[in-house]
Order: structure tokens, then C-alpha cells, then sequence
């Protein structure tokens, strides 16, 4: 698909950090992708992040995008979904209409956009879901007026008593406190009916704090103390200066509380005015508020994605909260999170050892799971020398394979747990016999130290296999017969041994530990 050129640039300036020798064509998949893959938590070639994006669901806000489309919020910035704003140039969030709607007042919508309720509309008029044009004789106070149908650009000036913006919203051309009033308001005289030179009484404005007063309508604070006005204040009990409702919202008094009236979201502790009321704090308001740590998320909502503010780790999907801000999932952080089935391991992370909670077969070591990764070979121990004095130890090892597939030998290692005297020099290992091949089918062992040093085990030997080694079919056994000595006669005291089971036979021992690929699918370490 040739993209045109304006489309293109577009596409590139919102995803700069995509590479690749082809852009995704989400338009022309097909048929839309199984539920299964946006549930699988892995991120697909078809999703711009893990389980969504493409044809999965949006992503949201600070989670990875290549189109628009990818996101809830409808813009991709930079590779990242934006959270949704008033100046975006898309319908998204609390508006009705695109950057519009109470949400974004001032600026509500003009006639024919969409609305949900009268006060998503500059006209306040919304009539089946569209905004109506306002007019001088809608007994409304809307658009431009400052007074019901009276006022600004478009209609006949205001009445003594209107309110009022400016002088010409007035029939007097006189505006005294945003209320018309008469010619004789502005003549710097205490005229017949003002408490206070063109101030106070029934028809000039209100007066300010320390006018003279008879009541406290002479007084622009709504107090009267004494026969002077009193100033206004966020704490005097009354809905003055511009506060929406008593001492809160606008005028420098702090937000209002839960069902207080309001114009914008700032004038309400909760951010969001809705019909004018302040609104209970939501999950879904696009507005940071209650207890969340960024937008509609952390605290008692969804954990936050990648990227916003958090406290604590609980507060972020990956559930790693690091400088503040939510952390991207990582198979290194010690949380289970991300594609993980368990911590740190699973699809997309090293394989689940035995015991493991797993999702399915490939997020275990094993290759076999069980809710839990359960084993699919077993191992058994047999004491080749069972004195409890010995210059060499002597343990075999059969491998039983109960699983349904073949398993590579060269990917397993066991490990056997013994403890050994300070300056007794370096143990050497020799491989007796093994069952199916011969003996350089075993690798070079790896003798260690066990730190911090356990109940009868302060060293391991590692016995691996070289890439020629045979697999182990279904049902088959590989057995390992062979030991590991001191030099110069010296002598291991095996009897008190963690993994030592003194046995002639073969006994399945989970002191014995198997790992495939490093990862124990069989037995306990000490």
C-alpha cells in the first residue's frame, strides 16, 4: 500500500522511534487476529505493545504506539500514547465533541457538534444531541449575551439591573460591579438611594469592603458590619468575589468539595464539573484525582502503564514503582509482571523452574505444566561407593525421561552437594560408564564453592554434556556411572553429605538437582 506523501510524513513524525524495512498495515490484515494473540502476553508483531494496539485493544496513556489508532486516547506522540487533552484535534476524554464540551469549557462547542448535555454548548441549547445556534430571543443566557438576551455583540444592551461585562452590554452605557446601572452611578455623588457614592442601595452596584452600608446587599462581599462593608474573604460564610459556591472555587479560595456548584473542572477538588455540579472523583473522569497517582489510574483504580507518577509499586501495572514513576516491566526486577508467569520467568523471560506457576508448556524449563511447572524427568541415585570414608565419592545417576517429547542431553546439568575439608586440594572427575554411547558424550565438570555453606554441603560438582550427547527419548533412561576424588589418598567423609543416599540401588532422590539450560526442573537445593 503506497501511503501519500502527507500521510506519510504524518505517520513518521508520530513514531520516529519505529524502524523497519515496511510499515505495519493495520487497514489491510485480513481477518482481525485471534482473541487468543491480544491475550497472550507477549508483544506480537501485529501489536504495538504487549496485548494491545493493531488489531487488539487501544493502549493506553504512556504505553508504546506506531498510528493513532493504537491508542484510546486516539494520539501517538513520539511512539507513546498522550493522554487526551482540549487542544489534541481529536474527540476523546470527557468531551462531547472534539476539544469541546464542558470538559474543556471554555471552550464548549459551537452549533451542530455533538453534545450530551446544554452545558457541553456555547448556546447552551443542546437539542438531540447537537448543539443549537444561540440566539437574542432563546430565553437563554448564552453565546456572547451577559444577561438573558440581552448584552454583547449581537443583542440589544442589558436593563438597569442585567449583569454585565462592559459599558456597552448596558442601555446606560454604565457597567458599576458587572450589574447595569443608571447614568447617575458614575457621577461621583452620593446620590437619593446610595449608602455610598454610586455604590450600594437598589440600584447601583454593590459597594466594596469599607463603603458605607444599611445591609449587606449594599456590599459586594454580602456582609455589612457595623454600617461599612466588610471585605470579602474565602473564609466569611458567603458566595462573593467570583467564588462558584461559599468560599471555594475561583477568587484564590481553594476547590470546591463533592456537589458544590462550579463553571470548570478547577474549581472542584475532584478536577471535574459536570451540569455545572462538582463531580465524584472516578476511574473513568480523565482527571487525576482521589487517590491516584496520574490519571484515571494507580491507587484504588487500574494500575498504571509504563511512564506516570506512582508511590508505591502496587500503583503500577508492572508493579515496579522506581524515581517515582512506573517502571517497564523487566525480567531482572524481581515482580511478576509483564509476560511473566511467575517472577522473572516465563514467555519472554528465561523459562519457569520446577514449581513455577506457568500459563503453559513453554513458559516452563520443564516442558511440561500443570498450573505449576512440573517435572518430566526424573532423577535417581545409587551409591557406587558407600563406605563413610572414602578417597573417591562415587554417585550414579539414571535420567528417566516420563515426558512426551525427547529431551537434549547437551541442555542438562546435574548438580550433587557434598562438603569437603579446607587444604584438601582439587577434587578430578572420571566418567565410568554411561548406558547409551560412551563417556565423551560427558563434559569437562564444574567443581564450586556453596556460599553461605549449608547443612552438610559447602561445595557441588556440575556435571554437564558435551553437544554430541545423545537426547533421551520418552520412556528412556540415560545412566552416568562414575567419581570424584582427592589427590595424594586423601579422604571425603560422605556419609553426613546433603545428597548422599548411601543406596545399592536406584532410588529417585530430590537432593540431586537438575537443571536444563540452567534452570532446576528436578530435586531441591540445599
Amino acid at each position: 500500500m503506497r501511503l501519500p506523501g502527507a500521510l506519510a510524513s504524518l505517520v513518521f513524525t508520530l513514531a520516529p522511534a519505529w524502524s523497519g524495512c515496511s510499515f505495519p498495515e493495520y487497514g489491510t490484515l485480513g481477518d482481525a487476529l485471534a482473541q487468543a494473540d491480544c491475550l497472550n502476553r507477549q508483544k506480537d508483531v501485529r501489536e504495538s505493545d504487549y496485548d494491545c494496539g493493531g488489531a487488539c485493544a487501544p493502549c493506553g496513556t504512556g504505553q508504546s504506539c506506531l498510528l493513532p489508532a493504537d491508542c484510546a486516547s486516539g494520539v501517538c506522540l513520539a511512539g507513546t500514547c498522550a493522554a487526551p487533552s482540549c487542544s489534541d484535534g481529536v474527540k476523546n476524554g470527557r468531551e462531547s465533541d472534539v476539544d469541546c464540551g464542558e470538559a474543556c469549557s471554555p471552550s464548549r462547542c459551537s452549533s451542530g457538534n455533538h453534545c450530551n448535555f446544554s452545558e457541553d454548548c456555547n448556546s447552551f441549547r443542546c437539542q438531540a444531541g447537537a448543539c443549537e445556534e444561540a440566539s437574542c430571543n432563546d430565553g437563554l443566557r448564552n453565546g456572547a449575551e451577559s444577561d438573558l438576551d440581552c448584552g454583547g455583540a449581537n443583542c440589544q444592551p442589558c436593563a438597569v439591573g442585567a449583569s454585565c461585562g462592559s459599558d456597552p452590554d448596558c442601555s446606560t452605557r454604565v457597567c458599576s460591579t458587572a450589574r447595569c446601572a443608571p447614568e447617575s452611578c458614575r457621577n461621583q455623588q452620593l446620590d437619593p438611594g446610595e449608602t455610598d457614592i454610586d455604590c450600594g442601595g437598589a440600584t447601583c452596584g454593590s459597594c466594596r469592603g469599607g463603603a458605607v452600608c444599611q445591609t449587606p446587599t449594599d456590599c459586594s462581599s454580602g456582609g455589612c458590619g457595623g454600617g461599612v462593608c466588610d471585605a470579602a474573604n474565602c473564609s466569611d460564610g458567603l458566595r462573593n468575589q467570583a467564588e462558584t459556591d461559599i468560599d471555594c472555587g475561583s477568587s484564590g479560595c481553594s476547590p470546591c468539595a463533592v456537589g458544590a456548584a462550579c463553571a470548570v473542572g478547577a474549581n472542584c477538588q475532584s478536577g471535574v464539573c459536570v451540569q455545572q455540579i462538582c463531580a465524584t472523583p472516578s476511574c473513568e473522569d480523565f482527571v487525576q484525582n482521589g487517590d491516584e497517582t496520574a490519571a484515571d489510574c494507580g491507587g484504588a483504580c487500574e494500575p498504571c502503564p509504563t511512564g506516570p507518577e506512582c508511590t508505591v509499586g502496587t500503583d503500577c501495572a508492572s508493579g515496579v514503582c522506581a524515581a517515582e514513576a512506573c517502571a517497564p516491566a523487566r525480567c531482572d526486577d524481581g515482580v511478576k509482571n509483564g509476560s511473566e508467569s511467575d517472577v522473572d520467568c516465563g514467555k519472554g523471560c528465561k523459562p519457569c523452574q520446577l514449581e513455577q506457576a506457568c500459563v503453559d508448556d513453554e513458559d516452563c524449563a520443564t516442558g511440561e505444566c500443570d498450573t505449576r511447572c512440573v517435572s518430566t524427568v526424573r532423577v535417581e541415585l545409587q551409591a557406587g561407593n558407600r563406605d563413610a570414608m572414602t578417597i573417591c565419592v562415587q554417585p550414579c545417576f539414571n535420567l528417566v525421561n516420563e515426558g512426551a517429547g525427547s529431551v537434549a542431553l547437551k541442555d542438562l546439568s546435574i548438580r550433587y552437594y557434598y562438603t569437603k575439608g579446607q587444604s584438601q586440594g582439587t577434587e578430578s572427575y572420571g566418567c565410568y560408564w554411561v548406558n547409551n554411547g560412551d563417556c565423551n558424550q560427558v563434559a569437562p565438570p564444574l567443581f564450586s564453592d556453596l556460599s553461605p555453606q549449608r547443612a552438610g554441603a559447602n561445595r557441588y560438582i556440575e556435571l554437564r554434556f558435551t553437544d554430541a550427547a545423545k537426547p533421551i527419548e520418552p520412556g528412556q533412561s540415560f545412566v552416568l556411572q562414575g567419581g570424584f576424588c582427592l589427590p595424594d589418598g586423601k579422604m571425603f567423609t560422605q556419609s553426613d553429605d546433603y545428597s548422599y543416599n548411601g543406596s545399592a540401588t536406584y532410588e529417585p532422590s530430590s537432593k540431586v538437582v537438575l537443571l536444563r539450560g540452567g534452570v532446576r526442573i528436578w530435586g531441591d537445593a540445599p
